[in-house]
């Protein structure tokens, strides 16, 4: 983990500076405050940095990670919610985003090589550091703790994804299509989370189905059919799904025809029927190797 910030400019520093203040001065069970994401690696984007008449696309927040001494303490979260509003105070334009676990979750977890986690300590910076303990990324898994953790992530995301897709079909039937977008959308997006936990333990942050799309077409070319994009009506359709997660619920101009949807939800519907397919096929393939 790095300790230095000097990759940022002078007024990002002080914000940081300002954020860890807020988090010891409130509570007083904190082992390590951590810097993880785009400010950490350095690849940020500040307002300057994104077109002017842009659909989606948000500038990079504070990513951090605070480690307590106690779980009692890291599920507080009436404490967490007046440290956020008070570190979000320092800064309206680039918002703190905090995440709290216990030490023996952080250890457990990067034990586990857990991919999230064991990316913070190899990428983040260290803004505090109580000095009681050491966050070491594991070994590699054994094949049986490999098909425990698959089928934990294919039982969460892929049950979540069916689960958005029932409330999809109810805004349809009463003809709520913004709602009806933004549930296909989660359907889609949890369907990809599915099968990127199973098939690689990671998933990098955001919700971009164009990023998530584009990843899985390199590994499974069988995914080029799922969104095709051959045509420029496709890829129009495609930027309004990926859209209507912001769109659907901000924008009170967003629209989308039922067409759309029935075309969509099609693709979905594929889509889910693929991701349950390989990802029991990849679990079953973990089980042979243990035999």
């Amino acid at each position: 983990m790095k300790n230095s910030l000097e990759h940022l400019p002078k007024e990002k520093i002080e914000r940081l500076e300002g954020a860890v203040s807020v988090i010891r001065e409130m509570c007083d069970d904190v082992e390590m405050i951590i810097l993880y994401g785009s400010h950490a690696r350095g690849n940020y984007r500040d307002e300057e940095d994104l077109p002017s008449d842009r659909k989606s696309g948000e500038v990079s927040d504070y990513d951090i990670m605070v480690v307590c001494r106690h779980n009692s303490t890291a599920i507080h979260h009436s404490l967490w919610r007046g440290i956020s509003e008070h570190c979000n105070g320092l800064s309206t334009h680039m918002p703190f985003r905090i995440i709290v676990h216990d030490i023996k979750f952080v250890k457990r977890r990067l034990k586990e090589i857990h991919f999230f986690y064991s990316d913070i300590v190899k990428e983040g910076c260290l803004l505090y550091d109580s000095g009681k303990y050491q966050l070491n990324v594991g070994k590699e898994l054994t094949p049986e703790r490999q098909i425990e953790i698959a089928k934990e992530h294919f039982e969460h995301w892929f049950e979540s994804a069916k689960g958005f897709y029932r409330f999809f079909e109810l805004g349809l039937k009463e003809n709520n299509l913004k709602g009806a977008a933004f549930q296909l959308h989660q359907a889609a997006e949890s369907s990809y989370k599915a099968l990127e936990l199973v098939l690689t333990n990671y998933i990098p942050r955001g919700h971009f189905l164009a990023a998530a799309d584009r990843r899985i077409r390199e590994v499974l070319p069988v995914f080029v059919d799922i969104f095709p994009c051959a045509t420029e009506a496709d890829k129009e359709l495609f930027e309004l799904f990926e859209y209507a997660y912001i769109g659907a619920r901000y924008d009170k101009d967003f629209k989308i025809s039922k067409e759309d949807l029935d075309y969509l939800s099609e693709r979905v519907k594929l889509l889910l029927k693929l991701t349950e397919k390989l990802c029991k096929e990849k679990i079953q393939k973990i089980k042979e190797s243990c035999r």
